[in-house]
Order: structure tokens, then sequence, then C-alpha cells
């Protein structure tokens, strides 16, 4: 049975996910992969890491790590690395790539009391989100 820390990750990644295909979609819904360009509906995109998730919690919920991304992207392109990085750097500046680098190499934990901050805390951005639609 999975431990409680496991269920609120989970419960964060939801929220997370969807605040990261969202963050830069347009009032009709519609978002850019960062690493192609495609546009699609933000339900239709993933939430794709620069960083895998594998490389642990430090850029798991990072979100200069994640953003929108069709799945053509993200699963079949393996991230479509080269080009992600390249979305990167230009929304975050030359040094985005060494600082996500360093951030992956760092290991953390998460409490239970964190994760439950952080779900709070990405449900508001989400309904920040929801008020400057209408």
């Amino acid at each position: 049975m999975a431990s409680e820390n496991q269920k609120l990750k989970k419960k964060l990644w939801k929220v997370f996910s969807e605040y990261s295909r969202r963050k830069n979609a347009d009032w009709q819904g519609y978002a850019t992969c960062c690493s192609c360009g495609v546009t699609k509906k933000w339900q239709e995109l993933d939430a794709g890491h620069y960083h895998p998730r594998t490389d642990g919690l430090s850029t798991f919920f990072e979100d200069k790590n994640v953003h929108a991304q069709c799945r053509g992207c993200n699963s079949f392109r393996h991230g479509n690395l080269a080009r992600y990085a390249i979305f990167l750097i230009g929304k975050y500046g030359q040094g985005i790539l060494e600082e996500l680098e360093w951030k992956s190499r760092q290991t953390i934990s998460i409490s239970n009391e964190e994760y439950k901050r952080l779900i709070f805390e990405y449900k508001n951005k989400i309904k920040e989100l929801d008020e400057t639609e209408k």
C-alpha cells in the first residue's frame, strides 16, 4: 500500500502538472510545446521535464524544469532536449542549464507537511490562472 508521502507526491504532481501546462496557455486554453512549437489545448499536452524525473525531487517539481510539451517530444523524442535547451535559454537566460544541472545533483526530501503546503500553493496558482482567463 502506498505511503501517505507517496499519495501526497502523486497529488502534488497532478496540480503541479496542470499548472505547468496552463501557465503559458492563452485565454482559449492553447499552449505551445516548448520543444517543437506545436500548439494544442493544454489538456492535450504533457508536463515535460528537462532534467528527467529520475534525477530526483530537487528538479521534479522545479518550475523552470517543467513546461508544456507535446507527447511526441516528451515521449517519442525523449524530451527533444536540444530544442528544450534552446527554449530554456531563451526564456531564462544563459545560466539556466547550469542552474538546473547543479540543482539536479542536490538530494532533497519532501515532508508530508511540505507536500501539503505545495499542493495548496499550486491549487491557488491554478485559481489565479482561472481568474485571469475570465
